[in-house]
């Protein structure tokens, strides 16, 4: 793309710093809330731990294609900036109230109630980088970096080189139908448990903090239904993450069939039909997103 006045570097590097800061913390708030519960159980937490990581490369991708939007890169328009911006922002104020009302979200009974309270420098750190990146993503989603005519230019001849590639191969009625499907997944955070920790089987201490990072799946799933037939550089980070995510969830899921009981999952028992659609709308997008 043709660098002009919309285009910001600055912009791009604070969604990168963004992305690493939000995976960070992220990734901090999981080890508080699942290595600390029953410790001796190394196996379970590790595993409770690595599921949660599956949201990493989601977090990865947004950030990653805002930054190139922000570069002028092709082939993101205003519309798809403003979509990942509104989906990241609301996955952070999302993840800002699940660190600080932790111990109500998750004061929940299976079994037994050890409701979630992070070490107060852990709570400050995590709220902070949640509600500036929140922030940050508002800016750019009242004020995109792109024009219609700036990508158009640079994109263009590019569709119509490879829309008849892969044409079919990836529709947009399979990303929409996903898309919506997470957004499904998202909304069970809300429900009570033990519907709750699917699909993330995170139980009742980070399942509905998790459910931030179901909602950014969603919003990512329809930015790429329309982009579907796009091969190029800018898509490839979005694409990625989502594929990505869905492979360490269904790794997670073998590792937990090879190495524990089903006794350790009572909530998922209890509701094994959802869990198993779940995993079935998982294989669908890793089908979807590797094509």
């Amino acid at each position: 793309a043709t660098p002009n006045s919309t285009t910001s570097p600055r912009l791009a590097r604070a969604y990168e710093v963004a992305g690493v800061a939000t995976a960070g913390v992220w990734a901090a708030c999981a080890m508080g809330a699942l290595a600390t519960y029953k410790p001796w159980r190394v196996t379970h937490n590790a595993i409770g731990v690595l599921q949660a990581l599956a949201a990493l490369p989601l977090i990865s991708g947004a950030a990653s294609s805002l930054a190139a939007a922000a570069r002028g890169q092709p082939p993101w328009r205003p519309e798809d900036v403003r979509q990942l911006s509104l989906g990241f922002a609301g996955a952070s104020v999302w993840s800002v109230v699940a660190v600080l009302l932790a111990p109500r979200l998750t004061a929940a009974t299976v079994r037994t109630s050890d409701p979630v309270t992070y070490p107060p420098l852990l709570r400050a750190v995590a709220v902070s980088v949640h509600f500036v990146v929140s922030v940050l993503c508002c800016f750019s989603m009242w004020k995109p970096p792109l024009a219609d005519s700036d990508v158009a230019d640079a994109s263009d001849s590019d569709v119509i080189r490879s829309s008849s590639q892969e044409r079919g191969v990836i529709t947009k009625s399979a990303y929409v139908v996903l898309s919506v499907f997470f957004a499904v997944f998202a909304l069970l955070a809300f429900t009570p448990f033990p519907l709750a920790t699917v699909p993330s089987l995170l139980g009742k201490r980070l399942a509905r903090a998790h459910g931030a990072w179901l909602l950014l799946a969603a919003v990512e799933l329809a930015v790429l239904s329309r982009h579907t037939g796009m091969p190029l550089a800018s898509v490839a980070p979005l694409r990625r993450g989502v594929r990505g995510a869905v492979v360490i969830h269904l790794g997670v899921c073998v590792v937990r069939v090879v190495l524990e009981s089903s006794a350790l999952y009572p909530a998922a028992m209890a509701c094994l039909p959802a869990v198993v659609a779940s995993y079935l709308v998982h294989v669908c997008l890793l089908l979807v997103s590797s094509r």
